[in-house]
């Protein structure tokens, strides 16, 4: 739709219309405003009249009520009555005398004695209930003792009525306190007709008292109207329990009452509407002849403009570049205009995405290549490592293998460091994020930093006392500053100023990395600035790729800056590289802050527990000298090793092994049953069996599901020593265990 309205020929002919409709709905407007202040004028000040003649007209009625009760005060036998508790019948008799045509407004009189007790009830109609206003004002003791007091509005079952309480003394002007009360009891329908005949049908008209909350319209209860800002003065309102509109209060004179006149907003305003709508398609029918008039002429002029625009698209097709066409605000000239540009654009856009591409294949090759080795070779790396270890305990201190099979323990330790740089790189390595401060953690590493840089190197730590918490794996962002301090220091052969800073940062909308979307709010930054040599542009575009370095061969992987790359990027940050040549070089880190606490860490040291243990496990492992070398760590400690070559071999032995298994042991990749389906089908066999995850690979998303399925699952790095194996299992018998251990 909004692609046909883009030509100038119907273009033209909308805003000619939009300007004629804008004109008629101004003046319509204006009119309504005006119109409608006017009319709520007259409509305030016919309800402000109105309000006042009922209150006359309600106002006259009390003095009548006083006569009719001044009557039985003053008749003898209502007074010995109340007096001695003798003559009942003469008593009822003044009090029918007082309502002779049995008026089905009053429902009952009644006598009560000084305290409020009733001591006569003569009721003349049937009622749903009674009320019992006028026995507690005398029980409290706020009758007045000489007037007529009167109730405000009651609800009786849903039923308007109102009390009038009169004391009665022994002589008529007597200055003692009086003997008794006539409490007169009466329903609001003696000046129905008449009042609403004077307000009319379109006014709502509501008579109670304010603070007593209870209103009516002299037939049912009615929600209480808003509350007028004078007595007497209209006020507009737009919202109440009767819609938006107009109204007015008024006290009633001799009463504590207040009558409220309300209308309808729509009501009100009904001219007014009535002329908008008159307006209106004399205004639309001016605007429809006006477009096609402007429609004529300009579509004689863009025929023109649109054959040139078509040839040159012919040329350059929009589908071919990444312009956006379909906005909305296009016409001919600007179709013509960005025809052209689009003829430069398409060159370079071709070129930019030729790299992306070459880019995203390399990194996905590498990645394939990380994941698909890792397993096996971290696997192989777990044998190597921990057979060299058997060879050393037996032997002696001041044997000449001892050395070499320490240089074996060190060749693994940096295979296995450099097969978790290519995870790192790839993002497929599994982490154990925590709540971190960034400057708990440069604290804790800054001597091993100092012991990285030469002597001629100055390093400098600037933290932000201010630095929220992080959501990382710490021995990854160890990693990530060793990393740095090291390429930081060999861009420093002869001497420099190395610095470290923290700063608290928030990054908005106008914070922006090529292809890579950020969330605004607040991140921990983390920039780490050297004086070396800096980097000229093209060295600064390649120094996250893999296997790329500048420097002699020997002496580096290419993996220092990639590794930081996919660690930031694992952990939900991003990461940004400022240099010049003969400038150095700065490298800002941002991780997103976290709310909570310090997350507490455990020493391995501490879990070693030398107590002969009587425990069971389950191992499950498909590569047979990976089985067996951790067989043997397991039964050396004491552990009773049940072993199984695959899921479904462990599943078999769970089933049929007739005592207690502690804790299951098992790869994370198996052929034959996934392992979370293991768990899950372990759990319902053996509930009380914990369960530990061993890995070389990433696997980071089938522990995450496994969990989600299964609960809680402990977790055990590749390669392992036999230190961390007893460790990761004792605490998984515990039931305690981290959720993730490093070998």
């Amino acid at each position: 739709m909004i692609k046909k309205l883009q030509p100038l020929d119907r273009k033209l002919p909308l805003l000619m219309s939009a300007l004629v409709l804008a004109t008629v709905g101004i003046f319509a407007w204006a009119g309504y405003w005006q119109f409608g202040d006017h009319l709520y004028a007259n409509a305030g000040q016919r309800l402000t009249t109105g309000a006042e003649l009922v209150s006359n007209l309600v106002a006259q009625t009390p003095p009548r009520w006083r006569a009719q009760l001044d009557s039985i005060a003053d008749d003898p036998s209502v007074v010995s009555f109340l007096k001695t508790g003798e003559g009942e019948a003469a008593a009822v008799a003044a009090l029918d005398r007082s309502n002779p045509a049995r008026s089905r407004g009053r429902w009952r009189a009644r006598l009560l004695d000084a305290r409020g007790a009733t001591v006569l009830d003569r009721p003349w109609q049937p009622a749903p209930g009674w009320p019992a206003w006028a026995d507690s004002v005398v029980a409290r003791g706020n009758a007045a003792p000489r007037e007529m007091t009167i109730s405000p509005i009651l609800d009786v079952n849903g039923i308007p009525v109102y009390e009038l309480l009169l004391p009665v003394h022994e002589l008529r002007r007597s200055s003692r306190a009086p003997i008794g009360y006539i409490a007169d009891t009466r329903a609001l329908v003696e000046s129905q007709s008449t009042i609403r005949g004077l307000v009319g049908d379109s006014v709502t008209m509501l008579l109670g008292q304010r603070d007593a909350g209870v209103w009516t319209d002299l037939e049912r209860i009615m929600p209480a109207p808003p509350r007028a800002s004078a007595d007497g003065q209209p006020r507009e309102f737009e919202r109440s329990a009767y819609g938006p509109g107009i109204g007015a209060g008024r006290t009633i004179p001799g009463t504590p009452w207040e009558m409220w006149m309300q209308q309808p907003k729509r009501l009100v305003l009904a001219p007014v509407h009535d002329f908008v709508w008159r307006t209106v398609p004399i205004g639309a029918l001016v605007a429809i002849v006006g477009a096609l008039l402007v429609w004529i002429v300009s579509h004689r002029v863009t025929h023109r403009i649109v054959t040139l625009t078509d040839q040159v698209e012919h040329i350059v097709p929009e589908e071919s570049t990444g312009a956006r066409g379909d906005d909305g605000s296009r016409d001919e000239l600007d179709r013509l205009s960005n025809a052209f540009d689009r003829m430069t654009v398409r060159v370079e856009e071709h070129q930019e995405l030729e790299g992306k591409l070459r880019q995203a294949q390399k990194l996905e090759a590498v990645g394939r290549l990380a994941g698909g080795i890792a397993h096996d070779f971290n696997n192989i790396l777990t044998v190597i490592r921990n057979y060299a270890e058997f060879v050393r305990e037996e032997l002696s201190w001041d044997s000449p293998v001892a050395a070499d099979v320490g240089e074996i323990l060190c060749a693994t330790d940096r295979a296995a460091a450099l097969t978790g740089q290519l995870l790192a790189f790839s993002r497929k390595q599994v982490v154990s994020p925590k709540m971190l401060d960034v400057n708990e953690v440069i604290s804790g590493t800054e001597n091993m930093l100092r012991r990285v840089v030469p002597s001629n190197i100055e390093l400098v730590t600037t933290l932000d006392e201010d630095l929220g918490l992080v959501l990382v794996d710490q021995g990854q962002l160890e990693q990530v500053l060793l990393n740095l301090t090291i390429n930081a220091a060999d861009a420093m052969p002869d001497g420099g100023t190395l610095t470290i800073r923290t700063q608290r940062t928030r990054l908005d909308e106008t914070f922006s990395l090529k292809d890579t979307p950020v969330k605004p709010g607040r991140y921990a930054s983390l920039i780490v600035t050297d004086t070396g040599a800096g980097m000229d542009r093209d060295t600064m575009v390649r120094i996250f790729d893999p296997f790329f370095t500048t420097k002699e061969v020997g002496k580096g992987t290419g993996l220092g800056l990639a590794t930081v790359h996919g660690i930031v990027t694992q952990s939900g940050g991003h990461i940004r590289a400022y240099s010049e040549l003969g400038h150095g070089a700065t490298f800002k880190i941002y991780l997103p802050e976290v709310s909570g606490e310090v997350s507490e860490s455990y020493d391995i040291s501490l879990l070693r527990d030398d107590s002969p243990v009587r425990e069971t496990i389950l191992l499950a492992e498909d590569d047979a000298q990976t089985r067996e070398v951790t067989r043997r760590i397991l039964a050396k400690r004491g552990y009773t090793v049940l072993e199984a070559k695959d899921g479904n071999d462990a599943l078999r032995l769970a089933e049929v092994y007739p005592d207690a298994i502690q804790v299951v042991v098992s790869d994370m990749m198996m052929p034959g049953l996934r392992v979370a389906e293991l768990a899950g089908r372990l759990r319902e066999i053996r509930p009380n069996t914990a369960f530990l995850l061993m890995s070389g690979y990433g696997g980071l998303d089938m522990m995450s599901r496994g969990g989600e399925e299964n609960g809680s699952l402990a977790f055990l790095e590749k390669p392992f020593t036999s230190e961390t194996l007893l460790a990761a299992v004792r605490k998984a018998i515990e039931g305690n265990g981290p959720a993730h251990t490093a070998g």
